[in-house]
This record gives C-alpha cells, sequence and structure tokens, in this order.
C-alpha cells in the first residue's frame, strides 16, 4: 500500500505552500526520466488550468543506483504567478515517486530546488 504526504504552510508574505510526496505508477519514469518528468509537470499544470506553462527539466545524480530528475514549472494561475518545483526519482525497490513544492513565485527558483533535491535524497521508507 502507497500513501502520501502533503503539508501545507501559510505564510502572509508567500502565499500558501506545499509539500507533496507521492507514488506514480510502474513505468511512469520510464524510459527516459526527463522526457516523463516534462509530461508529467505539463499535464498536472494543464489539468489545474493554468496558464503560459514554462518547464525546465534538468537529470540529477543517480538515486538509489537509478536516474532521477528536477523540473521547475512557471506559469499564470488562479492567484498568479506560481512556480512550483518536482524531484523524479524511483526508489530502492524501483518505485517511481514523485516530490513537489508548490506555491507562489516568492522565492527564487534556485532555493526552492536546493531544499527538495536535499529532501529527495534523504527519502527513506519508515519501517512499522
Amino acid at each position: 500500500m502507497h500513501t502520501s504526504l502533503t503539508r501545507v504552510a501559510f505564510c502572509g508574505t508567500d502565499g500558501i505552500e506545499q509539500l507533496q510526496i507521492f507514488p506514480l505508477q510502474k513505468g511512469d519514469l520510464a524510459p527516459n526520466i526527463t522526457a516523463s518528468a516534462r509530461r508529467i509537470a505539463y499535464e498536472l499544470h494543464e489539468a489545474s488550468e493554468v496558464q503560459n506553462i514554462q518547464v525546465n527539466v534538468q537529470q540529477l545524480p543517480n538515486l538509489f543506483g537509478k536516474p532521477s530528475a528536477v523540473a521547475v514549472v512557471n506559469g499564470d494561475g488562479h492567484r498568479g504567478p506560481l512556480l512550483n518545483v518536482f524531484c523524479f526519482f524511483s526508489d530502492e525497490k524501483n518505485r517511481p515517486w514523485c516530490m513537489s513544492q508548490s506555491g507562489t513565485a516568492a522565492m527564487p527558483a534556485e532555493v526552492l530546488v536546493q531544499g527538495l533535491v536535499a529532501a529527495m535524497r534523504s527519502f527513506r521508507h519508515l519501517k512499522s
């Protein structure tokens, strides 16, 4: 059974910010992780009716011996400019995951990428 995590933060100066970790379907990141990351990030924003979607994807060093990637998405959302960052990776059992931080364009992209990539690199399953 897969679960997802969502954390929402409200800030008077930067708006609403969300951190999400959720599983993807097997095969979602194959055969090319950067093309898959671009497609998934674009489709998520298109389905939310974001306008002027721009997706920039970069392959990252391997995680758990498998490729990983980060996608930075800019666009015009329902409440103005947005900046969302997504990390795509597969865990040690080859299950695909997405970790995202979404919110307004108040923070520099580099800061969001650095924080989310560090969080992705610390990903571990908790033993119950």
